[in-house]
């Protein structure tokens, strides 16, 4: 993956971050940009031209201060339910028995509940600029190239895609 192409997917993933942030109280995984571990160079499996990648880059230039603005908003509030449930999960963290894995079931299923009522608020005020963001990449991208970022974020979907 080329600078330009890990830059796009973080992108994209930074614009449903939110959402993603609250599904197992984690960030979604960003590519790293700069290359593969060790400095070796990255595929760029989207095939973008040069023309592409100045585009994008302008997409993403103009929406990072948005993107970063939501997430200000609500990485905090998610990650505090994070907390919250990571102090009450550590002592059963041990208990590999029936019983303590049932415990362990039944705090996951509070914390996912307690953070629905969130993720459900975040993400409707996120999805006009996802909607934004999506359709101006897309104008840029052939439609092969959308559907390898797709399948390249692990089919989750952006709107429009």
């Amino acid at each position: 993956m080329t600078k330009t192409t890990a830059r796009l997917a973080a992108a994209l993933i930074s614009a449903v971050a939110l959402s993603t942030t609250a599904i197992g109280g984690a960030r979604a995984q960003q590519p790293p940009v700069g290359g593969a571990p060790g400095g070796a160079p990255m595929q760029d499996p989207l095939g973008l031209s040069a023309d592409q990648k100045k585009k994008i880059d302008a997409i993403q230039t103009k929406y990072k201060p948005q993107i970063a603005a939501l997430q200000k908003k609500w990485q905090p509030q998610f990650l505090a339910i994070q907390k919250k449930y990571q102090a009450l999960a550590q002592p059963l963290a041990k208990d590999n028995s029936p019983a303590g894995q049932k415990k362990q079931q039944e705090l996951m299923g509070k914390m996912q509940a307690e953070m629905k009522p969130l993720m459900d608020k975040a993400m409707k005020e996120t999805k006009p600029l996802q909607d934004k963001v999506t359709k101006e990449i897309n104008q840029v991208l052939t439609p092969k190239q959308q559907a390898t970022l797709k399948q390249l974020l692990g089919g989750m979907r952006a709107p429009g895609m």
